[in-house]
């Protein structure tokens, strides 16, 4: 023990089967994008990532599944709800 204060970390488990889909190019954009953010709209996420809306759906879902991100839904005014996408911390700062 060297007296220094641990970073706590948050580990996932990836399927092997989604191990290679998970970390594709556009994917690991989309996380760098988000990162930093509190949260994003969905549809401005379509046009601030310039992507269609089914595969970044796609996408979205995809790391909510391994828990990376959030996807909660906001209803306005009694209109159809919004979905609102959020990073979630992986790493604690000290």
């Amino acid at each position: 023990d060297r007296g220094e204060r641990l970073t706590p970390k948050h580990r996932i488990w990836v399927e092997p089967e989604d191990f290679g889909r998970l970390i594709k190019p556009e994917r690991v954009e989309l996380i760098r994008h988000l990162r930093g953010k509190n949260h994003v709209v969905f549809n401005e996420l379509v046009k601030d990532m310039d992507r269609s809306a089914k595969s970044l759906r796609r996408d979205v879902n995809l790391l909510a599944k391994y828990q990376l991100v959030s996807i909660e839904r906001d209803y306005q005014d009694g209109h159809g709800g919004r979905l609102i996408i959020s990073p979630l911390s992986l790493v604690l700062s000290r």
